[in-house]
């Protein structure tokens, strides 16, 4: 079951970022070089993971 739940958060995860990918194209990080969908990404982590480990 945890197996089959992680498959979904996976996919849910990684259609989100192609989502953002082609939405921001090629923005960037105010101030940076960076890739937004980086901000994006490890925003969607900071809600994902502690959720994963039961930290929230």
């Amino acid at each position: 079951m945890l197996f089959r739940s992680l498959m979904s958060v996976q996919d849910i995860y990684r259609r989100a970022i192609l989502f953002a990918a082609e939405r921001h194209g090629e923005q960037k990080i105010p101030g940076s070089d960076v890739p937004y969908i980086v901000h994006v990404s490890n925003a969607c982590m900071e809600i994902i993971c502690p959720n994963r480990i039961g930290i929230v």
